[in-house]
């Protein structure tokens, strides 16, 4: 049995938008969220943006979704190296912020959303680890004030475990998508 890379662009979209279950447990395991920030439920939302202004730029998301409290999380996997990738998913987070709100609506209505990102290439230098997180801070203090919109990227390269190394969810999923097309099990 051989089986599908899970980071092609269909396969992912496939599995990841076709099963909420999969969806939910990816996204407890990468980004950390138990007790009350666990997500117990997902709604699939449209993963086409449209643009406000004619001349501006359209994106199709390989996953969009919210969870039961309303937060929105966005999951993109890139394959090929391009030099703009960063500058692309801080666009993506910033149109899905900024259209929640219709004209009369209120800036306290306003929900955070997560991007995270699958990489098939290196993105930050090597001391930066294989799963990494980003929000703005306040560089004096370090503290986050400003924190409705944060990142989460898995640079696959720099993941080197073997399987019978795995230990917590999150190995097992990263191992999936590093290794799947090249096992005969899962």
């Amino acid at each position: 049995m051989k089986f599908y890379n899970p980071c092609n662009d269909v396969a992912f979209k496939k599995v990841f938008n076709s099963h909420p279950d999969l969806t939910m447990s990816f996204l407890n395991a990468v980004l950390k969220l138990d007790r009350e920030r666990t997500i117990e439920k997902v709604e699939f939302l449209p993963q086409e943006q449209l643009p406000k202004v004619a001349d501006s730029k359209k994106s199709i998301l390989d996953v969009k979704c919210t969870d039961q409290r309303g937060l929105q999380y966005i999951i993109e996997v890139q394959n090929s190296k391009m030099v703009s990738y960063l500058h692309r998913v801080q666009y993506y987070i910033a149109h899905s912020y900024s259209s929640q709100l219709a004209k009369t609506g209120k800036y306290l209505d306003l929900k955070p959303i997560t991007m995270l990102s699958i990489s098939n290439h290196l993105l930050f230098p090597q001391e930066v680890p294989c799963v990494s997180y980003h929000t703005n801070i306040e560089q004096g203090t370090g503290n986050s004030y400003l924190s409705d919109m944060s990142y989460a990227f898995v640079e696959l390269p720099k993941f080197n475990k073997a399987e019978k190394e795995l230990v917590s969810v999150i190995d097992h999923w990263i191992y999936l998508l590093r290794s799947a097309e090249h096992t005969d099990h899962i």
